[in-house]
């Protein structure tokens, strides 16, 4: 099946711009070739939005860590029990999400 276009020229930009320079014809990636595969432009969506965070929390854990050091602040060991709680309840959560939430707030149904 073809992947239907859709969405304005704006849009079309805002997911893979033709101006980048690292995406350029003669010695980038093939993104923009694969722009009709929304699984490669989401991919490459997903790398710079979320790498953008990933920077952003690892400068920020550092520093914290700093700080930290720094300041002599030592924290206790609690074991894996509560790391094993968090993440089920982000598993619960997003899943609470995904089910519930993501049609009435983002307009689209997930599954």
């Amino acid at each position: 099946m073809k992947w239907k276009q859709s969405g304005s020229a704006a849009q079309q930009w805002a997911i893979v711009p033709p101006s980048t320079p690292a995406f350029s014809p003669d010695g980038g990636t093939d993104l923009p070739a694969d722009s009709s595969r929304p699984a490669r432009a989401g991919l490459w969506a997903l790398g710079l939005g979320f790498g953008g965070f990933l920077l952003w929390a690892a400068a920020s854990y550092r520093a914290a860590r700093q700080r930290d050091r720094a300041a002599g602040t030592v924290y206790p060991k609690r074991g894996i029990s509560r790391d094993i709680a968090v993440v089920l309840a982000g598993i619960v959560l997003a899943g609470v999400f995904a089910m519930y939430l993501h049609a009435p707030l983002i307009g689209v149904r997930p599954f």
